[in-house]
């Protein structure tokens, strides 16, 4: 006999309310496709391996400060760019998992992606 489980879900939509950013902001949704799930673990080990995963992006993306740019123009383009980094992503993805995790889910659950 085949045992049917369920896995909690949540719209992609639904970030913005949980975070208060896009859903494509976040290192789950990198190449996800319509109409498609992607599974997060909120649970103590995969939410340290997230925290490990950010530092290790800080430490080559450094920190980014309006001396290290040569005018306005540039530390604005950097700016920009940073937001789309994989160090912000990964800093809204552990927001994600935070927010999930103060809701009581501990384990999986998966994000619907439509657009």
């Amino acid at each position: 006999m085949v045992k049917v489980q369920n896995v909690p879900y949540i719209h992609c939509r639904d970030v913005r309310e949980l975070i208060g950013v896009h859903w494509s902001d976040c290192e789950f949704a990198q190449m996800a496709e319509n109409d498609s799930y992607h599974s997060i673990f909120c649970d103590d080990d995969s939410l340290k391996m997230l925290q490990e995963e950010l530092e290790d992006e800080k430490a080559s993306w450094g920190d980014l400060t309006p001396e290290e740019a040569e005018d306005e123009e540039e530390y604005q383009y950097l700016r920009r760019l940073r937001r789309r980094s994989p160090v912000t992503r990964l800093e809204n993805q552990i927001k994600l998992v935070e927010a999930l995790r103060e809701m009581g889910y501990n384990g999986e659950m998966l994000i619907y992606v439509s657009w």
